[in-house]
């Protein structure tokens, strides 16, 4: 009877069995990967990386202020223009601190919207298509999954190309912040020397000695700004670059892999503008028309 009941009903055993791993998988996914894959523990290298390069961005940020004030405090007019255009810059660094944030939640977030919801519902999706038999459930499934698992890799992918490109140009950086922190303490020097020649010409009145030495300083702090500028470009290049550039290519690149798997494909006349065109009428017929 038994053995009857089992050889009459296994294809629908089988469907229960199968929709039964597919709801330990969801429930393995939700309570068990979803803690693993979305803590900071199993991300922590990422993070820690991130954290450093944070703490760079805010140092860099700190210490070029800090130079662009000295210049713009020093006599005359010559360093305004460096001073303005270290600031200038400075606005770029803003955007890398908030990219660098960003990566930092996504890190988190993209394990648990993959292993807490997108396979969870991919399975039940599966579960219900081995039983309703509708192509759309089993391929919106398969969607699911890929997109889950592309998400949850992008920001990994890219942190691990930024640590490569990172190690052999991050000197860079480093250099910058102690060619500003250069500039701040050369200006204090400048200032004891100043205080100390301005004490020198009470007493002998040598006034000339004073403006040939203010010059000379000026003249040094000029060139330390202007060193300071441009290693300044390549440090921010270098961070547009690994905070910036490089997560948006491989977002794209992503994207350019879930439209392959997913078969999407965009025509150039999907893009291109269509120029409003008269229907039923020709040229001359318009500029009777018009004429009217």
């Amino acid at each position: 009877m038994d053995k009857d009941f089992f050889i009459n009903n296994k294809e629908i055993l089988i469907k229960i069995g199968i929709a039964v791993g597919l709801v330990v998988i969801a429930l393995v996914s939700m309570f068990v990967l979803a803690d693993i894959f979305g803590s900071e523990k199993f991300h922590q290298k990422s993070i820690q990386h991130l954290n450093e390069k944070e703490g760079q961005v805010i140092g860099l940020t700190a210490t070029t202020a800090g130079a662009a004030t000295i210049l713009a405090a020093a006599p005359g007019d010559a360093t305004t223009p460096i001073a303005n255009q270290l600031m200038d810059m400075s606005g770029y660094l803003l955007i890398v601190l908030g990219v660098i944030f960003l990566e930092k939640i996504l890190l988190t977030l993209t394990g648990n919207l993959t292993f807490l919801i997108l396979i969870p519902a991919a399975c039940v999706l599966t579960a219900t298509y081995v039983f309703a038999k509708k192509e759309k459930l089993k391929v919106l499934a398969f969607k699911l999954v890929a997109f889950g698992l592309i998400i949850f890799t992008i920001v990994p992918v890219s942190v691990k190309l930024s640590m490569f490109i990172e190690d052999n140009y991050g000197g860079e950086i480093s250099k910058t912040i102690e060619q500003a922190k250069d500039v701040q303490n050369s200006k204090v020097e400048e200032k004891e020397e100043k205080k100390e020649t301005n004490v020198w010409d009470k007493i002998t009145g040598a006034v000339s000695n004073v403006v040939s030495s203010v010059g000379n300083t000026v003249e040094k702090l000029i060139e330390k700004g202007q060193d300071l500028v441009s290693n300044f470009m390549n440090a921010i290049a270098i961070l547009l670059i690994t905070a910036c550039v490089i997560p948006v290519g491989v977002l794209f690149v992503m994207l350019w892999v879930v439209k392959l798997i997913f078969g999407v494909t965009i025509s150039v006349n999907d893009i291109k503008p269509k120029m409003p065109h008269f229907k039923g009428k020709n040229k001359k017929e318009v500029v009777e028309t018009t004429n009217e």
